[in-house]
């Protein structure tokens, strides 16, 4: 996807950074709907939301995990997660846990106390996926509605 700041939305078209980057949304439901059981995004640099399609997650970037003094680290670019999922045998969505993490100014990661990516990652998931079926708590836990 595009690259940025201003870009946790997920579009729903395809997105453009320098060079065209394609429409991760449609990539991601096309993947799930040819047998991918999870689809973890990653490119904008930013945490975007969680979605359950065909009851399976798509969770479309968590962020950058890593970035010794490679990536700005200011606002929403600062805060990232680590998603720890559990799928049914059938590949379906069981639970799941986002784990926020915060880089430091170098870009190196931490825990985040402040968890600034859950209530960031629910906000964002409830704006951009109105239909879901799962919430995010405030702790983090992914849960089926």
């Amino acid at each position: 996807g595009a690259e940025g700041i201003n870009e946790y939305m997920v579009p729903k078209k395809p997105e453009h950074f320098i060079e065209d980057r394609g429409d991760v949304y449609r990539f991601s439901h096309t993947a799930i709907d040819n047998g991918a059981d999870l689809v973890i995004g990653q490119g904008p640099h930013v945490v975007r939301g969680v979605e359950l399609y065909k009851d399976k997650l798509i969770a479309y970037s968590l962020g950058n995990l890593i970035g010794y003094r490679a990536f700005a680290t200011h606002s929403n670019k600062g805060f990232s997660a680590i998603l720890q999922v559990s799928v049914l045998s059938n590949g379906d969505f069981f639970s799941g846990r986002i784990h926020p993490i915060v880089l430091t100014n170098l870009g190196i990661p931490q825990p985040d106390p402040r968890e600034k990516a859950i209530s960031f990652m629910e906000e964002i998931s409830r704006i951009n996926f109105p239909s879901n079926s799962i919430t995010i708590t405030s702790n983090g836990t992914i849960i089926r509605k």
